[in-house]
């Protein structure tokens, strides 16, 4: 690449097939003004915003109100809470949990998208096994986790 006088840059340069526009107006690109075109490409974009947090579509065990709660980017995991995998005691993994989540200071829906992350192995096809939206709240998902690990 060169630049000319002016400071344009001159040169070869790659282009996407996004870049690349058709304003020939034959009948399979449409026909109408390049311009016209362009905006309708744009607003097919909008639709499908690949900026946005993608949610696989697959059976949740939360309730549109958890599972669709926007929670900080920036939450993390305490250091101290291990993941559960069935082999301890489930009140401990609780216990050791809830401290962490008070101090935290998390709203109840992050509660459960944390809680949920550290399950792992039996544990994790368990929640997987949940029925589609039975769990309302941190409570519910609470008990169910007694229920079935303290057995």
């Amino acid at each position: 690449m060169q630049k000319d006088g002016r400071g344009t840059v001159t040169g070869h340069f790659r282009r996407s097939p996004m870049d690349q526009v058709d304003i020939r107006g034959s009948e399979d690109s449409g026909g109408g003004h390049w311009n016209s075109r362009l905006k309708k490409q744009k607003s097919s974009i909008e639709e499908d915003d690949l900026s946005q947090p993608w949610v696989c579509e697959e059976t949740n065990p939360f309730t549109p109100r958890i599972r669709y709660f926007d929670f900080s980017k920036k939450t993390q995991m305490p250091s101290n809470v291990k993941m559960y995998d069935e082999s301890e005691d489930p009140k401990d993994h609780l216990k050791i949990f809830q401290a962490d989540a008070k101090v935290k200071c998390w709203a109840m829906p992050t509660w459960c998208h944390m809680f949920n992350s550290t399950l792992i192995g039996p544990a994790r096809v368990w929640f997987d096994d949940i029925p589609s939206e039975s769990v309302d709240s941190y409570d519910d998902l609470k008990k169910a986790f007694l229920a079935n690990f303290l057995q």
